[in-house]
């Protein structure tokens, strides 16, 4: 749905071009009017054109006058001026005869030039997408020939051209815009911002911040941009809490103490080999992540390949897919734990689905529900309990179970126990209610997202910011995430 602001705007800036367009043609159609009259002035000055007029104005007065001057200038004086007016009027005729053909040939640049355009913009088109597919080859090649870093450099050295050609297109509509009215001009700056990172955009722009009489920035805000700085930041050697609490055991001991309920979890380290196969349990590799190495034994016969979306109907099948873990180096080491086994209902029929909840210290922005079997489906929620699409699973979408808002509001609470602005806390929808999963720091694929939704988490991310540190400032001592984690200070 378009903004009603932009479509005002869009409607004035329309019709504020016509009656700029409408003012220029009257201008350039003044100024040659006036260079016709100077012309006809000047032209009406000259001996010969006078001597034409008043021959016209004089009449038949002035024919007796010729025909009694004709006699004495029947000789060279009167030939030459028959000649000249010959040729005068030879030379209008050609010259006339020109500008026809100067205007057809006028016409026919200008449909030709049209033409051109639309040929160059076809063709910019068919470049444009060939110019992609002629990246990846040179990406492709330029590892067969070992030469990545030198095409890396001229990848780097391209897209930092073309993005500082588009920055410089952006500045001249700023600057443009910079001497319209204050509300035109900010509604364009809104509009520009959307095209810009915030690393590109020009100080000029947010002239007047301190006075809040500025464009606004959420076009900036990135959820992409805040969690990679994140991780920059732990590059740093940044403490930061949520990835205490990635820590699996951490993280059960910190969702227990809170409430929740959590898997029983054996804690014994297993080989494949030595690792015991019940059924009604949950087999995990110590060190693994994105569900590699994770199997769910419903039955001897029945044992669900989470990663691979498959069933296996035997525990040879099973031990020879947990080899092909460890070759691929989807599993690092030879290590296993077993868990309790979850279901969606009574009826053992379908595993407990993944609710994903994007929290950011006391609200939830997005909720995720996962079915794995018997292939991977998705739903996203608004917190308000609605689907919304994200970008992120476009082809695998399904319409989902849900949630309930007594759950929103207890995972919301919990997330306020964690001092940071943002963390995933996953949990289980079971025929038991809520089962603690894990706490993520840093979701996979987070660039996957639209946007709009990236645009939306950013807003979150930056709101959440500003609560943790109001908090913080107010000496909000966080006990409960000390406690756990190793970092009580009493």
């Amino acid at each position: 749905m378009k903004n009603h602001n932009d479509e005002k705007w869009r409607q004035y800036m329309k019709k504020e071009a016509q009656r700029k367009k409408v003012h220029t043609d009257y201008k350039k159609t003044k100024d040659q009017l006036d260079d016709l009259r100077e012309e006809h002035n000047a032209l009406s000055r000259h001996p010969l054109v006078r001597l034409v007029i008043n021959v016209k104005k004089a009449g038949a007065l002035l024919k007796k006058i010729v025909r009694k001057l004709r006699t004495p200038l029947t000789g060279r004086s009167f030939n030459r001026l028959q000649n000249e007016n010959r040729k005068l009027k030879t030379e209008a005729g050609k010259y006339r005869r020109r500008l026809r053909v100067t205007e057809d040939q006028l016409k026919e640049s200008e449909e030709a030039l049209e033409k051109l355009r639309t040929e160059v913009r076809l063709l910019k088109e068919e470049t444009d997408q060939a110019g992609s597919e002629e990246l990846l080859q040179l990406v492709k090649t330029a590892y067969e020939k070992g030469e990545i870093f030198e095409s890396l450099d001229r990848l780097t050295n391209l897209k930092s051209r073309k993005n500082s050609s588009y920055n410089e297109a952006f500045l001249a509509a700023a600057k443009k815009a910079a001497g319209e009215i204050e509300e035109l001009k900010l509604a364009v700056y809104e509009k520009i911002l959307n095209g810009l990172k915030p690393d590109e955009v020009p100080e000029f722009l947010l002239r007047g911040m301190e006075d809040r009489n500025t464009a606004s920035l959420e076009p900036l805000s990135s959820f992409r941009g805040q969690l990679t700085t994140r991780l920059r930041r732990r590059q740093l050697g940044e403490i930061l809490p949520e990835w205490e609490l990635d820590d699996k055991q951490a993280a059960y001991k910190f969702a227990e103490n809170h409430g929740f309920t959590i898997p029983a979890v054996n804690e014994t380290v297993w080989t494949a080999a030595s690792l015991p196969k019940e059924k009604g349990t949950v087999i995990k590799p110590v060190n693994g992540a994105g569900a590699r190495g994770v199997y769910l034994i419903v039955n001897d016969d029945h044992i669900l390949d989470v990663k691979r979306s498959e069933v296996l109907t035997n525990v040879s099948e099973l031990d020879e897919n947990m080899a092909e873990d460890l070759h691929l180096n989807w599993v690092s080491s030879d290590q296993w734990k077993t868990e309790e086994l979850f279901y969606n209902d009574q009826t053992y029929s379908e595993p407990a689905r993944d609710l994903k909840f994007y929290c950011f210290y006391g609200k939830a922005a997005l909720i995720l529900e996962v079915k794995r079997f018997p292939e991977p489906a998705y739903c996203w929620w608004t917190p308000e309990g609605k689907p919304v699409r994200t970008g992120k699973y476009e082809k695998a979408l399904m319409k989902g179970n849900g949630f309930s808002q007594a759950d929103l509001a207890e995972v919301e609470e919990f997330s306020l126990k964690i001092p940071a602005p943002f963390c995933r806390i996953d949990f289980l929808s079971s025929d038991k209610g809520l089962v603690f999963g894990e706490i993520t720091p840093k979701p996979g694929n987070y660039d996957h997202f639209n946007k709009q939704t990236d645009q939306l988490l950013g807003e979150y991310y930056l709101q959440a910011e500003g609560r943790l540190m109001s908090d913080l400032l107010n000496g909000k001592p966080f006990p409960e995430f000390r406690n756990n984690t190793g970092h009580d200070r009493s």
